[in-house]
């Protein structure tokens, strides 16, 4: 999914869903604050907010080490950016991006359910894209990479992944197409055996990892 940011802030603007804009709107009128974040300290809610998505969604989230060694990586160049979203003193909402050349990568986000907040019809996610949006723009990036649609092409509603595909879409962003990749199998046998494992077994062992979140 990509986004292209070329035109003035406000064809940029308009390029983003009405629903979209209101949650955008409604999530400052709130009270919710984007900030942006020097300090490496600021990554335990978001890990936290990461494992608990994870653990809701059945998926595996890598351990805290590996964030910390983006952040140190993208921070220490210059090219990257941590944002935290704040209601009323709590952080609700956390993104990590980047910037290279033209072209500015999302790379993780998430924002809390339940607790003292209700998070969900805060609409921080959509509030922290825009301000990536902002960012990526003020650093002269020219389009944005958001990553996969979770889906097949063409998206489908019946997808696991369609309502992060409909999220991105709705920024005003394009499914684009790749040239497919292929393993080049050096031992036909033993790989033959681990594909059929994979095929067989690899949801439950994803679901299981998954559960390993922490």
């Amino acid at each position: 999914m990509t986004l292209t940011l070329e035109g003035s802030d406000d064809a940029v603007w308009k390029r983003i869903s009405g629903s979209r804009r209101r949650e955008i709107k409604a999530a400052e009128a709130a009270g919710v604050r984007v900030v942006e974040s020097p300090d490496a300290s600021d990554l335990g809610p978001l890990y936290s907010m990461l494992v608990q998505m994870g653990r809701r969604k059945a998926y595996p989230v890598r351990r805290r080490r590996h964030f910390e060694a983006v952040w140190r990586e993208y921070r220490a160049s210059g090219s990257g950016i941590l944002l935290l979203a704040r209601y009323r003193g709590e952080i609700v909402g956390g993104l990590i991006g980047t910037s290279l050349g033209r072209t500015a990568y999302f790379l993780y986000a998430a924002t809390s359910r339940g607790g003292g907040t209700r998070s969900d019809s805060l609409h921080p996610g959509a509030l922290l894209y825009w301000y990536f949006i902002r960012w990526a723009r003020a650093n002269g990036s020219d389009s944005i990479h958001w990553g996969g649609s979770g889906t097949q092409l063409p998206p489908n509603p019946g997808d696991p992944g369609y309502g992060v595909y409909q999220f991105k879409r709705s920024f005003g962003s394009e499914c684009v197409r790749y040239v497919s990749y292929y393993d080049r199998v050096f031992r036909p046998g033993p790989y033959r055996l681990l594909r059929t494992a994979e095929r067989r077994g690899g949801e439950l062992a994803w679901k299981i990892r998954a559960r390993m979140n922490r």
